[in-house]
C-alpha cells in the first residue's frame, strides 16, 4: 500500500525519468514503510497532502540530506540497510525536485 500520484507537469523532465512516464502523466509511489518520503519529515498523506497536494510535493522536494540521515539513523537497521534507505529516500527526493522544477499542471491521486 502507498500513495500513487499522477502529475502532469509542464515541461518535460530530464530523460532518465521517462520510465515514470505514464502517458503525459509523471507517477510517483510513496510506500507505507520505512521508505515513506514524507515521514522524513512527519508528514501525512490523509492530513497534510489532501489539504494542498502541490505545496506538499513542494515539501518534498526540500528535505535536505541531513534530515533524511537523521531520519534513517532513528531506525534500527544495519550500516548496509541504512545507506540502501538513504539512497533510497534521497532518489525519490530529487525524483520530486524535477517535478516541481518542471512546474506542476494537475495531480490525480489514490492515498
Amino acid at each position: 500500500m502507498g500513495a500513487d500520484i499522477y502529475i502532469k507537469t509542464k515541461r518535460k523532465l530530464p530523460p532518465k525519468y521517462d520510465k515514470y512516464l505514464c502517458g503525459e502523466e509523471y507517477y510517483f509511489r510513496d510506500s507505507y514503510n520505512l521508505t515513506n518520503l514524507a515521514w522524513v519529515i512527519k508528514l501525512s498523506y490523509w492530513n497534510d497532502f489532501v489539504k494542498n497536494p502541490v505545496e506538499f510535493l513542494k515539501r518534498l522536494a526540500n528535505i535536505s540530506d541531513e534530515q533524511i540521515e537523521k531520519y534513517v539513523e532513528s531506525k534500527n537497521l544495519s550500516n548496509d540497510e541504512k545507506n540502501e534507505l538513504i539512497e533510497i529516500l534521497k532518489s525519490k527526493r530529487d525524483y520530486i525536485k524535477e517535478i516541481v522544477k518542471a512546474g506542476i499542471l494537475n495531480i490525480e491521486y489514490s492515498i
